[in-house]
């Protein structure tokens, strides 16, 4: 039992992040600047869902209420944490538990395959669990504000939030085992999951920015909602313990925890059965793979760079999902911001005629461009993806400067991804003049230089080379943050001549020919201090 108690907490500190924030603290004062840097940055994330999810639960108790059915509300809220934690878990399955380094590290250890198992998915729990409440928590405090608090419904509701997430988890353990062991022969199976997280966070942005339109659908649909919601045992028990007062009350409470102990027993018996057997499955699929012979063509080294650069991201979920965000929200945006009502309140918010409305909408959907074309961590996360293995580009016979030629290409070509994609879609949407979207995509292509060029250089300078996953290269890593600050400092500078239109001091013509100007000085300026520490760690 020591044994396990040990792996654990080993497990626990490993996968969900832990250990690196205590080593940072513990660390220099950059280290503490970068876990300070990365709580921020996820508890800004966090807000940025719950804040706008808060307000649409506001939204739907309202509507049921007006209804009179209570019910109703509390159904729709199970059945979205429902769906939101089985599609988490799903994410999380495979990245605890298949996308790791057991079978390489713990499995030839002394340690019982049960244990591993065991504890790979008690920290599966903890992540499930996180994710229900985050999204159950702030339905069920707003049904005690509207209801009136009340200690004991208080309770049976954070005990059935602690085993509400057994169901959707054990749904996701068994659809991605069965998946993982279907896809095992699959040569590039990690473009499966790369795909489906881009088509679920499209999904999420564009819920997020319709929310009306999800208010009029559950509104429409209740019934279906209601009956739907229905299904889930852990729903409709965890729906009767709070409705119901005293003894059966309790009962539906215990129901609740009695179903979330039996499928948590279900799925570690299931799970320590086919675990090892699945990554045995895999683990043989990828020696198949390598031991079958491939033909090389002898490339330009810059090009060879550009290419390995390109594969690195697109064949890992995790580093897509979280270097080009950008590109999966650059056609949501162009959508959104191109709707009749949201024009004509920003040209209204700009305070200008509408003679040059034309103008102004192009200038706008510029500055949304290069925002969108900011957000993007691939070449300030480039060098501390190579992790470990930095060792081997100091040695190759390849000098610095045309690696990071080929760095900086394949950045420039995801950053024209997310903003030409913008600029064009928005100027197609909107019916622009054609000459204000080319203006737009060279503008987005130059301005993307600086970016790409500071980018690398504040990841010369402060490599995170030490990590075990792929995401404490980038979502524990402070460059990444850093890299998106000053690019969005870039645009706030290319943009001055149109503020200075804005306030009435430059023309039309001068502000288009003061932008291209001052993004020049900028590639100028960054090159030049790109060169500098090339050169320096090159002598």
């Amino acid at each position: 039992m020591n044994q396990f108690g040990t792996l654990l907490r080993f497990q626990l500190r490993y996968k969900l992040g832990l250990r690196g924030i205590k080593e940072a603290l513990g660390a220099s004062r950059f280290g503490k600047l970068t876990a300070a840097g990365g709580v921020l940055l996820v508890l800004l994330v966090a807000a940025c869902i719950l804040i706008p999810y808060t307000f649409l639960l506001n939204i739907l108790y309202d509507s049921f209420a007006a209804a009179g059915s209570r019910t109703g509300y509390l159904d729709t809220l199970f059945l979205v944490c429902n769906v939101i934690t089985f599609i988490s878990s799903a994410f999380s399955t495979y990245s605890i538990l298949f996308s790791g380094r057991d079978r390489e590290i713990l499995t030839p250890l002394p340690i019982k395959k049960q244990y591993i198992f065991l504890t790979n998915y008690i920290t599966l729990y903890a992540s499930a669990l996180a994710s229900a409440l985050g999204f159950l928590l702030p339905g069920l405090l707003i049904y005690e504000i509207k209801m009136g608090f009340s200690l004991t419904t208080v309770v049976k509701a954070l005990i059935g939030s602690i085993a509400f997430p057994a169901l959707p988890l054990a749904a996701a353990f068994l659809l991605m085992s069965a998946v993982l062991a279907a896809a095992s022969g699959f040569r590039h199976r990690e473009l499966l999951a790369t795909i489906f997280g881009a088509a679920l966070v499209g999904g999420c942005v564009f819920l997020n920015g319709n929310q009306e339109f999800l208010v009029r659908f559950v509104e429409t649909g209740a019934g279906s909602v209601s009956k739907a919601g229905r299904i889930f045992v852990n729903a409709f028990f965890l729906r009767e313990a709070l409705l119901r007062r005293g003894g059966p009350a309790w009962l539906f409470v215990f129901l609740c925890v009695a179903v979330a102990a039996a499928l948590i027993c279900l799925t570690a018996l299931y799970g320590g059965a086919v675990y090892d057997k699945i990554l045995q499955r895999m683990s043989a699929s990828v020696t198949t793979r390598k031991g079958k012979g491939q033909n090389y063509k002898e490339r330009a080294p810059a090009s060879a760079f550009f290419r390995k650069e390109i594969r690195t991201i697109l064949r890992s979920p995790v580093y897509s999902l979280n270097c080009l965000i950008n590109i999966v929200l650059a056609p949501l945006a162009a959508i959104l911001l191109t709707r009749k009502d949201t024009a004509a309140e920003v040209l209204e918010g700009l305070g200008q005629s509408t003679e040059n409305s034309e103008f102004l909408l192009a200038m706008l959907g510029l500055t949304v461009g290069l925002g969108l074309t900011a957000l993007n961590m691939v070449p300030s996360t480039s060098i501390s993806r190579e992790g470990k293995c930095f060792w081997m580009l100091q040695i190759i016979p390849v000098d610095l400067k045309t690696q990071i030629r080929g760095r900086i290409a394949a950045a420039i070509l995801f950053y024209v991804l997310s903003g030409g994609l913008f600029i064009i879609l928005f100027g197609i949407l909107i019916k622009i003049n054609f000459l204000y979207m080319i203006y737009g995509f060279f503008i987005i292509l130059a301005g993307s230089v600086p970016f790409a060029c500071s980018g690398i250089l504040i990841d010369l300078s402060h490599p995170k080379l030490i990590w075990d996953r792929e995401s404490e290269a980038v979502k524990q890593n402070f460059n990444g943050m850093a890299g998106m600050l000053i690019s969005i400092a870039f645009v706030l500078i290319y943009m001055i001549p149109f503020f200075l239109y804005l306030g009435g001091i430059l023309s039309e013509a001068a502000s288009l020919a003061g932008i291209p100007v001052l993004i020049l000085l900028m590639i100028l300026l960054n090159v030049s201090m790109l060169n500098k520490k090339i050169k320096a760690m090159e002598g």
